[in-house]
């Protein structure tokens, strides 16, 4: 059975990891030094999987257990630190998609 608060409460997570994430890998990626010696090497994106993926490990942040209630795993963390680096724009359409889903479900859910 789908717990459909257990799932939404673990997007409003994925929004609030992907918003400091987001703004931590930017002083980074704004850094004067980066964009001299890094910018344009195709270097952005497996940083930010691997930052975000080093949180969700550091968090034991496993939104795929949370939301189903299963025991957290490496492959589930991957996961989610795909999803956290996709950026908090897309999980935001992600959780309006879970909604609309969950509204659109015999009996509400």
């Amino acid at each position: 059975m789908v717990n459909w608060e257990n799932i939404l409460g673990s997007l409003v997570l994925l929004v609030v990891m992907a918003l400091f994430v987001e703004r931590a890998l930017a002083v980074l990626f704004e850094w004067r030094a980066w964009a001299r010696r890094l910018d344009g090497r195709g270097l952005k994106t497996p940083v930010t999987v691997a930052a975000c993926y080093a949180v969700c490990q550091a968090a034991g942040f496993d939104v795929l257990a949370m939301a189903f209630g299963s025991v957290p795993s490496v492959s589930g963390r991957i996961v989610t630190a795909l999803i956290v680096a996709g950026g908090a724009k897309k999980v935001i359409e992600l959780m309006w998609q879970v909604a609309a889903i969950r509204e659109h479900k015999p009996g509400g859910g």
